[in-house]
């Protein structure tokens, strides 16, 4: 009994923390209550008005009239399902990294073709355009990360895109949107990307366990699947019906209906700018605070602040028992990540920063 209690009062107290990592981002109180609803089968009415709803408000934020997949997995399943259906064994790919999850990429385009140049850029370096003037009439595919979470990079997709589809018009461009798909400017159509790969717990602020594809307007037909749980082509034959191929995490289907409901609400536009006032305010009162910033100013990312510490383990340590979840390093870097992304608001950053402040001081 006294295991259970000590369980009972850590859970408490872990409820009345506020959560500042890069993801998941918290949730409001319509999502848990939406979560809460009775489960109804998978293959019914019901479950398609819901699917209906949830591909069509994906669709305006991928902002692509092409398909979009909804998937129950991470959204490292939604990655997997992006190169594993349209990568062949001999095929000649790129892939980019300037952190951990970069690093990712390259590791899954290794796992289904052995001919994977990697460009790499140095920790806290956003990727350089350049770069990819390698990319040739050969190349079958670019897979880059627009914002690499784990350093708190924003990379220029739309430089690259323009360079990438200058130097071969038919290579498809690849993107993990993971952290910037509802928080950043992303135009799968305005900037010719073929495929974006995405997830539900970063700045849509829904439920983790949603994994989300979009891929350019009949690209389907063309795909080789080469995994079971993932093949696009039995999404797409569910997808036209509302429905899914395997059985759906139904209640967390239900939270992300919801949170793209709030997203509709508030404007897709109004949100980014949001995300940008946001970014803007945590660095500047980082500053203020004496804290050194991590990534310049011209490629920081709207939804993750990383802040350069001698103590990273020791600041969110001290940040945890004060009621603040900061997260800490990916990779071999001295830094913590401040999340600002979903619904978070300049209140939440002055929490942030006034339990900081109190910390370095």
């Amino acid at each position: 009994m006294k295991g259970i209690n000590n369980l009972i009062n850590l859970y408490s107290a872990l409820m009345k923390r506020l959560l500042m990592i890069p993801g998941p981002a918290a949730y409001s109180e319509r999502v848990k209550k939406a979560m809460s609803l009775d489960v109804i089968g998978h293959r019914t009415k019901e479950f398609e008005e819901v699917m209906g709803e949830i591909n069509a408000n994906m669709a305006k934020v991928f902002r692509t009239s092409g398909d979009v997949f909804i998937t129950t997995s991470s959204s490292t399943g939604a990655i997997e399902m992006a190169v594993s259906n349209f990568i062949s064994p001999n095929d000649s790919i790129v892939a980019a990294s300037n952190g951990v999850f970069g690093e990712r990429l390259v590791e899954i385009c290794n796992t289904y073709s052995p001919n994977v140049h990697n460009i790499k850029e140095s920790y806290g370096k956003p990727l350089r355009p350049d770069a990819f003037s390698i990319v040739n009439k050969g190349t079958k595919a670019v897979c880059v990360v627009h914002n690499e979470t784990s350093m708190g990079v924003e990379n220029p997709l739309a430089k690259i895109s323009k360079i990438v589809k200058e130097r071969n018009p038919d290579c498809l461009l690849i993107v993990d949107c993971v952290s910037s798909l509802g928080g950043v400017e992303f135009d799968m159509e305005k900037w010719n990307i073929d495929i974006a790969a995405s997830g539900s717990q970063k700045a849509i602020a829904a439920p983790p366990g949603i994994g989300m594809m979009a891929s350019r307007e009949g690209l389907v037909a063309k795909a080789k699947p080469r995994n079971y749980y993932f093949d696009v082509k039995k999404y797409d034959e569910y997808r036209k019906k509302s429905q899914t191929p395997f059985t759906p995490a139904v209640p967390l289907f239900f939270g992300m209906r919801e949170a793209l409901r709030e997203v509709m609400e508030e404007g897709l536009d109004k949100r980014i700018q949001r995300h940008i006032r946001c970014a803007k305010y945590m660095r500047d009162g980082a500053r203020k605070l004496g804290l050194e910033l991590f990534v310049a100013d011209e490629c920081a990312s709207k939804t993750v602040t990383s802040i350069s510490h001698d103590k990273p383990t020791w600041l969110k340590e001290e940040m945890y028992k004060n009621g603040v979840v900061i997260e800490g390093a990916k990779g071999e870097t001295n830094i913590v990540r401040v999340g600002h992304l979903g619904n978070v608001t300049e209140r939440e950053i002055d929490v942030v920063l006034d339990t900081m402040g109190k910390i370095v001081k």
